[in-house]
């Protein structure tokens, strides 16, 4: 029963929170206060929510879906709309409750068709079609009387508040058809606890399409006024936040929606005959248009990132693009070289031969002998090449979407600048994330469209088809999985570089021309370094401030298969991944004060790699865990300008009798478009893993742990 009564309160919740992009109970709560503020209006949004949603949880739909709200909140505006339009009466209730389930089916299709046909939600679009149909049927229902003056229980008094922010209170207040300050003012709050960002992108909108109108002349009343202004804020937040990671792209992005919502409000409101609204028409045309485009381009313009599906808060966006960062580069997909032992890279971002353009984003690979030489004999022939025939792999695990074959390989010197890719694989890795190896053997390729790839699968042989005058093999990643789709920016990851005659590690970092690489080579049994397996612990004694403690560590691996470690008695989790020699740190939550969360401040990623030199590395991360959330949270908003807090490790690695040590200094770093200002310096750290008991200590001036 009380899971019941749990699941019928969810339900009512966050179908009112879905109005704003939500899954937030108080918010939900605090948006159906609001609605009651016009008490008739609110009770037929608060009925038709739960009959669209007892509907579709009879029909049989997915009850996690009813849960969420994805059926409740077009009920709810409906139910809105139709108590705003009409008095309420016995006819009244029954054209409700058939429109209702009506609705419930056209939900059903409209999120079904566009999603599949385009990739797009369908939002509002159920609610306006079933809100028009009820509108046009009053004209022929005699006894479906139309609505005179609300009641509004609290009105705010004249010339109480700055005319800009009443009429922004207003325009909020309109999306639950209450074009009133205290709604809008209810809603506002529930927005900043919820998401200030959000809030801020709605202000953006309000006085983009406010400056825009008055700069044209559009007449407000011939546009809707206040009643309506909300779709160009609604579409600021959905551009802005909800559909992508905010960032100056997506603020720019925003503007340019309200912007274009107004336009389309302009038109549309000229086809409507009297008595007829656009309703939430401008602002579902306005995103499923922009979002479309996105989802179709090439080039990752603005560094504009789309958010992950679902999307969450613009908050839980900005911290899920940073929690994939700190193991993974972007897209959340970490690439390691695709081929094994040294390699040179002979053409780089920019290269003068061919990288240029469309395709200045990619790099050409050769492999090499320990002097540097790239072939024996004359180099007259492809056998004399030490590239031709080196085995090719997947950078990262994937489907084949694209194989080209058949391309007869080249003499040295000649170029095919008819089949300019030659053999080439392409693999998809993630929603517009695909990687493109081309120049391949003929006949060498060993997968087919479809196969699924391992990171580091072997794939082809390095040829000399296409236009490619000796064998080399060219890489680069891209949007589309069109061959010769035009590059983007990516990163290599866990590599050894050798330049200028210092060799490195690189955990995450860009290559250029001259550059010989190798992928970086696990220490073995890499994983006895931090042994933390599903049920596997240890004991630590943790002091601080004087004060010794002692924290049990055990591993674990949840429901998606992340692997963690939770500390008792001060509970907290930090999630990491162990892979190819490397230790990532992804997420970190709980008690701040635990050694564990300590541990995951100090280090962003440790390299169990065999090494012959010191191993040096610098990390940029995410400042959420160096600093106290109130204050990450307070600069999350200015993201959207490209501002943000990041903690900067840089981190050194030697092999000694005792083990791996690990020395750290951090700093705190204001991130600016204009570069990066020092704020904090935080304590010199050192760690010691070894094989046979793991993490055996780490340490700063601040706090000290040791296995007990």
């Amino acid at each position: 029963m009380a899971e019941r009564l749990k699941f019928c309160a969810d339900t009512v919740l966050l179908s009112y929170a879905r109005i704003f992009f939500a899954e937030n109970r108080l918010l939900g709560s605090i948006v159906l206060v609001a609605t009651l503020n016009v008490p008739m209006v609110g009770f037929f949004g608060l009925l038709g929510g739960m009959i669209s949603s007892t509907c579709a949880a009879l029909i049989g739909m997915d009850r996690d879906s009813v849960r969420k709200g994805v059926y409740g909140l077009n009920g709810i505006l409906v139910g809105l709309g139709v108590g705003y339009y009409f008095e309420a009466t016995p006819v009244m209730l029954v054209v409700l409750v058939l429109v209702l389930i009506l609705l419930t089916f056209v939900t059903v299709i409209l999120n079904t068709l566009i999603y599949q046909q385009s990739g797009l939600p369908a939002m509002s679009m159920p609610f306006n079609l079933i809100t028009w149909l009820v509108i046009g049927a009053g004209t022929v229902l005699g006894n479906l009387l139309p609505h005179g003056e609300h009641l509004h229980l609290f009105v705010m008094p004249e010339s109480f508040l700055p005319v800009w922010f009443g009429s922004f209170l207003s325009a909020l207040g309109a999306v639950l058809f209450q074009s009133d300050q205290v709604t809008g003012l209810l809603l506002a709050v529930g927005l900043a606890l919820w998401s200030r960002i959000a809030l801020l992108l709605m202000l953006a909108g309000f006085a983009t399409s406010s400056a825009l109108q008055i700069f044209l002349g559009i007449d407000a009343g011939a546009v809707g006024g206040a009643a309506l202004t909300f779709n160009h804020m609604f579409a600021a937040l959905a551009i802005g936040g909800i559909f992508s990671v905010p960032g100056p792209g997506s603020l720019l992005l925003a503007l340019c929606a309200a912007a274009s919502s107004l336009f389309i409000l302009t038109g549309v409101s000229a086809l409507f005959p009297p008595g007829m609204s656009p309703l939430a028409l401008p602002f579902n045309i306005a995103v499923m248009v922009i979002l479309y485009t996105l989802r179709s381009r090439l080039h990752p313009s603005f560094d504009l990132r789309l958010a992950p599906t679902p999307p969450g808060s613009p908050e839980e966006n900005l911290s899920h693009y940073r929690e994939n960062m700190r193991a993974w580069k972007r897209w959340g997909i970490a690439l390691v070289l695709p081929f094994s032992g040294r390699w040179k890279v002979s053409q780089g971002v920019d290269g003068a031969v061919t990288h240029r353009g469309d395709w200045r984003f990619a790099y050409d690979f050769q492999t090499v002998a320990v002097d540097g030489s790239e072939y024996c004999n004359a180099g007259l022939s492809c056998d004399d090449y030490f590239t031709w025939g080196a085995a090719v792999h997947a950078p990262a695990a994937g489907t084949v979407h694209t194989v080209i074959d058949g391309v007869p390989d080249n003499d040295i010197g000649i170029i095919n600048s008819s089949q300019n890719w030659g053999n080439c694989i392409i693999i998809a890795h993630a929603e517009n994330y695909y990687s493109c190896l081309a120049h391949l053997q003929c006949s060498s390729i060993t997968v087919k469209q479809g196969d699924l790839l391992a990171r580091g699968d072997q794939v082809a042989l390095c040829g000399n088809s296409g236009r490619s005058p000796y064998p080399h093999l060219h890489f680069q990643m891209q949007m589309s999985p069109m061959p010769g789709a035009p590059g983007i920016p990516f990163s290599f990851e866990n590599f050894t570089l050798l330049r200028d005659g210092q060799e490195r590690f690189v955990s995450k970092g860009d290559i250029a021309e001259g550059d010989v690489l190798c992928n970086a080579v696990p220490c073995v049994e890499f994983w006895n370094y931090f042994p933390f397996t599903m049920g596997n612990g240890l004991a630590f004694t943790v002091k601080k401030s004087g004060v010794d403690y002692h924290e049990m560590w055990e591993g674990g691996v949840d429901f998606y298969g992340n692997t963690y470690i939770t500390s008792y008695p001060k509970e907290t989790r930090l999630y990491f991944l162990l892979q190819d020699g490397v230790l990532s740190i992804k997420k970190l939550e709980g008690h701040r004060d635990s050694g564990l969360f300590f541990l995951g401040t100090m280090i962003a990623e440790v390299p169990f790699v065999d090494a012959d030199a010191d191993v040096t590395w610098t990390s940029l991360e995410a400042a959420d865990y160096a600093l106290w959330p109130f204050i990450t949270n307070l600069f999350d908003v200015f993201s959207l300008v490209g501002v943000s807090l990041r903690q900067k490790i840089d981190a050194s690695l030697v092999t000694d009798l005792a083990g791996l040590r690990v020395r750290t200094i951090s700093h705190v770093m204001l991130e600016t478009p204009f570069g990066a200002i020092p704020v904090r310096s935080l304590p010199t750290g050192e760690l010691l893993f070894t094989r046979d008991k793991g993490l055996l200590c780490a340490k700063t001036t601040e706090m000290e742990l040791c296995q007990a």
